[in-house]
């Protein structure tokens, strides 16, 4: 029993103790974690060691852009900042000056033998002919006749009056093609493609072409002035210059109102030869030509490439309408398709005109061009991707003698307003004549077109314009806020 005893209550020792042992935590888990104490003098060493970093490559940094600066102000950093300006042989020339440079050499070569033989004419005889009576058979007299016809002008009539062989015609109208020579280097043949579809899922390339010109260059682009047509909803813009040599362009800008756009072609691209083969465009001026004047027309008149064609300005008074501008057109006698494109240029070799079939009649399909010298602020405008000040109005020139005749007063005649335009909002209507914006009066379409682009975008200006009423005309002011477009 005793036995028995022990081992129970060893038994319920040994059981007491296990569950005293299960009962108390680990003393793992009651234990917390002590902060190390900040070494102050550590920490100031790392704050020391990080800024030192810090302002070493500041310094380093600061010394490799010194050093490549220089680089990036000669390279295309510098020439996206710098604009691009189109140089025009003569501009604002007035068809009276335009023909003085040929007529005034004209008089001096016929004045100078005028002058060389009337003096030999005149003394000669009377010395060594009449003082003598034996020479009275007067052979001398005999050279009269033919200096007499030299200084009459109807003594030339004659050769005047030979008609021309098949050998002149072709020599003349070789020469009117030389005087486009150096025009030509600047046409080029801008091309569209697309990628599309055919019946079996087979991708292809579409390709569209028109003429386009360089009209200006910068020291890494040349920028080439086409149709909007052959650069809306395409994929790749190729240029073939003069030469035949092709290679991709950028998109730059367009016109909604003309459709011409310009494009871009990297000079990195283009090789030596096409470099040397190549220039930009010999601008003259529009307003010099007279009607009746014979040009010639290249790069694409006829609708297809390298074409030209000779002809005569027929008219320089049409005019198209744009929104806050009004370009001149230039008609000519020669026969083109109605999607021709290109330029004329004159007998000097200036380029006068960038042909626009859209505004040729349609029942005759004439050349039509406009002229170089009202859209060369617009071409400044496109090369640049500027932003122009906007109003909002189409108009027509009053001048004094329609004023005359009808008593509507001088100054732009408001035909349409497009909505939503600062025009619109400030409250001008069609019918309404524009006399005045800012502080400076307006007569014609082109005083308005300058007078506006001096404005900035979001000034409020004051544009002056006379309202017929009941009693007549009166004078109203229109306060506008300028726009962008």
């Amino acid at each position: 029993m005793s036995d028995n005893n022990s081992e129970n209550n060893n038994t319920k020792g040994t059981g007491t103790g296990a569950e005293d042992t299960q009962e108390k935590p680990f003393r793992f888990l009651n234990e917390r974690r002590k902060k190390t104490p900040i070494d102050g003098r550590r920490l100031a060493g790392r704050i020391l060691l990080t800024c030192a970093i810090a302002v070493g490559g500041g310094i380093l940094g600061a010394f490799i852009f010194a050093k490549m600066l220089p680089v990036f102000q000669g390279s295309s950093a510098n020439e996206s900042i710098q604009k691009v300006e189109i140089v025009s042989r003569s501009d604002d020339i007035t068809p009276e000056a335009a023909r003085e440079p040929s007529v005034s050499p004209t008089p001096a070569p016929s004045e100078a033998p005028a002058a060389s033989v009337t003096p030999k004419a005149s003394v000669t005889p009377a010395a060594s002919v009449t003082p003598d009576p034996s020479a009275s058979v007067t052979p001398e007299p005999s050279p009269e006749p033919s200096a007499a016809p030299q200084n009459d002008p109807g003594g030339t009539e004659p050769e005047k009056t030979e008609e021309m062989d098949l050998a002149d015609y072709r020599l003349l109208y070789r020469e009117m093609l030389e005087a486009s020579a150096e025009a030509q280097q600047s046409v080029v043949q801008v091309i569209g493609i697309t990628s599309e579809m055919d019946y079996f899922n087979r991708t292809y390339e579409n390709q569209q072409q028109i003429s386009g010109l360089i009209i200006a260059e910068s020291g890494t682009d040349f920028y080439v002035l086409t149709e909007h047509r052959i650069a809306d909803n395409i994929e790749r813009i190729q240029v073939t210059f003069c030469d035949g040599a092709v290679y991709d362009a950028n998109y730059v800008s367009h016109d909604t109102d003309t459709g011409l756009t310009v494009i871009r072609v990297p000079k990195a691209l283009i090789g030596g030869e096409t470099m040397n083969a190549v220039a930009a465009a010999p601008l003259g001026s529009s307003r010099a030509v007279t009607k009746g004047e014979p040009v010639i027309a290249i790069g694409s008149p006829l609708g297809y490439s390298d074409s030209v064609a000779f002809g005569v300005v027929t008219s320089v008074t049409n005019t198209v309408s744009a929104v806050d501008n009004q370009y001149n057109i230039l008609t000519t006698d020669i026969l083109g398709s109605k999607s021709g494109s290109g330029i004329l240029v004159n007998l000097d070799g200036s380029v006068v005109g960038i042909i626009a079939q859209q505004y040729s009649q349609a029942d005759m399909n004439v050349v039509t061009a406009l002229g170089v010298s009202e859209i060369k602020q617009l071409m400044e405008t496109l090369s640049n991707n500027e932003k122009r000040i906007y109003i909002g109005i189409k108009g027509q020139n009053v001048t004094a003698d329609i004023s005359e005749r009808t008593g509507i007063p001088v100054g732009v005649y408001i035909t349409s307003i497009e909505e939503d335009s600062p025009a619109f909002a400030s409250g001008l209507k069609e019918s309404d004549v524009i006399i005045a914006v800012g502080g400076g009066t307006v007569s014609t379409m082109r005083s308005f077109t300058d007078a506006i682009a001096d404005l900035t975008a979001g000034r409020e200006t004051v544009i002056r314009a006379m309202r017929k009423g009941s009693e007549g005309y009166a004078e109203v002011e229109f306060r506008v806020v300028p726009g962008e477009r």
